[in-house]
């Protein structure tokens, strides 16, 4: 029976990378001839890369430059080509491949891979794997697997040990824009309801987490309906600005984070200073008496601070409101009633006290 080998090469320059793209050369194919090549399984290994965030120069493109420069392909590279590749598709890393065993009937697979640093042509890290289908039931518990995934997890089991200083230096950094932020209401009372609302725009890849982060130190989880996020919380009952901010995570092969600051809101508990001003009626005895309508004038300091406001017309008589106003935001800059309920409907000749 086939055995379980892993070979595991390992040399650490980490200081020579930087943009870390990786070219992916076509593998090497010992099972096939001296001279071939492997284009299916090295496709593979780039899509898997890819998917995990890397930024890779596919196997084809490879071979077209190749072609371009009238340079063989036999398995490795010299240090001019390298340098030819790099120059040519921006990258600092070069990864090349050796299929030692493809064996269907078996059956069997066996892979290396290398990682070379364009810079200074160095081996930088390393790896060899080898499959059987007996060994895969056998240490992992499963089932009998089809040749493909066979193939595949070993293909993930390979790169999933690339090291991480590696694979942040090679991963695509995911990017995401901001195109509008609401918080209602801007001014609050402690305690007070707060809800948060922000459209975004992202590009390659969504977040696996989202939330929102309130003056540094609150985490609030929201809700993401595709690229709207939205959330209600509590305000502090301490007065003072409190910031908002936005932290996205991208789980993979390595975990990104990216911390975006949103907007502000204001805590409050001070109990506004207001005076209302009555106009358009004629004072008798100290009482306004009107008969087509009285224009009201909100006089009050810090009008930006007002978040909520809510206005009533109390028949004296009954003590019941026969109209009512109330909105968030700001107070307008004045009011004009003309003597009706809030349906249009008359109202009787008496007393009416603003609240």
């Amino acid at each position: 029976m086939k055995k379980l080998i892993f070979i595991f090469i390992f040399f650490l320059f980490f200081n020579s990378i930087s943009n870390a793209q990786i070219a992916i050369f076509p593998f090497e194919n010992l099972k096939s001839d001296i001279n071939g090549i492997d284009l299916k399984i090295s496709q593979k290994v780039a899509d898997k890369l890819d998917e995990m965030g890397f930024e890779v120069i596919t196997p084809y493109e490879i071979v077209n430059f190749l072609e371009s420069i009238k340079t063989p392909f036999i398995g490795w590279i010299d240090s001019v080509t390298s340098k030819k590749i790099g120059k040519k598709f921006n990258c600092s890393l070069i990864l090349l491949g050796t299929i030692l065993e493809f064996d269907k009937s078996a059956p069997a697979f066996s892979l290396n891979i290398r990682l070379l640093a364009i810079n200074n042509y160095k081996l930088i890290w390393g790896k060899t794997i080898t499959v059987s289908k007996a060994e895969e039931i056998s240490l992992l518990n499963l089932k009998k697997k089809k040749w493909n995934e066979m193939e595949n997890a070993a293909i993930s089991k390979i790169i999933e040990n690339i090291p991480g200083e590696i694979a942040f230096k090679a991963a695509t950094l995911p990017e995401m824009e901001i195109e509008h932020v609401s918080i209602t209401p801007k001014y609050s009372r402690g305690n007070g309801k707060i809800t948060c609302y922000v459209k975004m725009k992202f590009y390659k890849s969504i977040p696996t987490n989202i939330k929102f982060i309130v003056n540094n130190k609150e985490e609030i989880k929201g809700m993401l309906n595709k690229t709207n996020l939205s959330s209600t919380w509590r305000s502090p009952e301490k007065e003072g600005r409190y910031s908002v901010s936005l932290l996205a995570t991208w789980d993979g092969l390595t975990t990104f984070r990216k911390r975006i600051f949103l907007t502000t809101f204001y805590v409050d508990n001070t109990k506004p200073d207001l005076l209302l001003k009555l106009k358009r009626g004629t004072y008798i005895a100290g009482k306004l008496f009107f008969s087509r309508f009285i224009k009201i004038v909100p006089l009050i300091k810090n009008r930006d601070f007002i978040s909520h406001w809510k206005m009533k017309i109390i028949y004296d008589k009954e003590k019941t409101p026969v109209t009512t106003l109330e909105r968030y935001g700001q107070l307008p800059k004045h009011f004009v009633w003309k003597g009706v309920t809030n349906r249009g409907g008359a109202i009787p000749n008496g007393k009416y006290n603003i609240i």
